[in-house]
């Protein structure tokens, strides 16, 4: 069962959505004293494997968004590529929107009493665990291949979403599924023009102009709060690169933040786009 998932990175001016795709194969727990500290999520898909599943969902008309050709871009590379003209919808071609990138996501994991050894949960198996076995899994940072979209690009991928994700058969993960929802909410916000300029002041003392949602009505704030109570748990997590450590392979898991908290970063880097 292949599913298709995304993770929303907060890092920024830098922020932005990234997809990887999750499919079932036979395995193990894991030994973390032999496989080291940067580990490959063994349910992710490849690079390769991902373009795969996209093209086959964009031609059987699951999707209607086509990764463009020059989403193989690296992760510092300055140069400006235009994809080929398609009739479906696609993602600005500008300068890096869609990165092909390897990133340290941090997804729900069994983790053994001694700390030695790991088993990642797939995500069709989370829905069904009893509440007791939830205490059990926690949120482990996996190397995972995919694409980095920035929020522009973002935004358009999560639009081109189905509306019916909800299918026990759908392709789309819980988390990306969320994020989806999210955007669509964005929309509204903007339409009702509740988005206010502000200052956010910055640690050398420097301050940069930013878009603040303005969740003044009743309905926005208990929209806020429903989706907060929904958050899937790997959206929860924020991640931040520690430099000097082999690029996305250092990665330090922060700690849960407060949901509200995150959906407010994230509406604000949507207006900002």
């Amino acid at each position: 069962m292949a599913i298709l998932h995304g993770s929303w990175l907060l890092e920024n001016e830098k922020s932005g959505l990234f997809i990887w795709g999750e499919t079932w194969r036979k395995i193990g727990a894991i030994d973390t004293v032999k496989s080291g500290m940067s580990l490959q999520h063994p349910l992710a898909m490849t690079e390769s494997e991902l373009k795969t599943f996209l093209t086959s969902l964009q031609q059987s008309g699951k999707l209607n968004w086509q990764l463009p050709e020059n989403a193989d871009i690296q992760e510092k590379s300055k140069k400006t590529r235009r994809s080929p003209k398609t009739t479906t919808a696609a993602p600005p071609t500008g300068d890096l929107s869609i990165q092909r990138q390897v990133r340290a996501i941090a997804l729900p994991t069994q983790i053994s009493a001694d700390n030695a050894a790991l088993i990642p949960q797939h995500s069709a198996a989370a829905a069904l665990d009893e509440p007791a076995k939830t205490e059990e899994i926690y949120l482990y940072p996996w190397q995972v291949e995919g694409y980095f979209l920035n929020p522009q690009a973002a935004f358009v991928f999560l639009q081109s979403l189905p509306l019916n994700s909800t299918e026990p058969d759908s392709f789309v993960g819980s988390d990306l599924r969320f994020w989806s929802h999210i955007a669509r909410w964005s929309l509204d916000l903007l339409a009702r023009c509740k988005f206010l300029p502000a200052l956010e002041t910055q640690s050398d003392g420097s301050a940069i102009a930013k878009w603040q949602p303005l969740l003044d009505s009743s309905t926005d704030t208990l929209r806020l709060a429903t989706f907060a109570k929904q958050m899937p748990a790997g959206c929860r997590m924020y991640q931040k690169k520690e430099e000097g450590r082999g690029g996305s392979s250092g990665v330090k898991v922060i700690s849960k933040p407060n949901q509200k908290s995150k959906l407010i970063a994230l509406l604000e880097s949507y207006q900002s786009s």
